[in-house]
């Protein structure tokens, strides 16, 4: 979904030309996401009391990326990649409608 939505902003954007490698680095940036400073101490004192869980639209991969970058451990993750479902659902782009004008 992040590189279908990368793809359809570049083309309505011609004064940003990306070849295909560095629309891959682009795509990179999502692995090194940060966090708010007062969260992770926050998080910590939720799980002294609480099972944390964090259910995400990321890909797993850039979920267990972003939160070693960033410090922050979850109990749980849950990424949509295994729940197969997509908001907005794959099946329901059409080629005829773009989701993201």
């Amino acid at each position: 979904m992040l590189r279908i939505g990368l793809d359809e902003l570049l083309s309505r954007h011609p004064e940003f030309p990306l070849d295909e490698a560095d629309k891959d680095d682009l795509m990179q940036a999502w692995h090194w996401m940060g966090v708010w400073d007062e969260f992770p101490e926050a998080l910590q004192r939720m799980k002294s009391k609480y099972t944390v869980f964090i259910l995400s639209v990321l890909s797993f991969s850039i979920m267990v990326d972003s939160n070693k970058h960033s410090g922050i451990t979850w109990d749980a993750i849950i990424s949509c990649e295994f729940l197969k479902y997509y908001k907005p659902n794959l099946q329901s782009i059409s080629k005829e409608r773009s989701y993201w004008a």
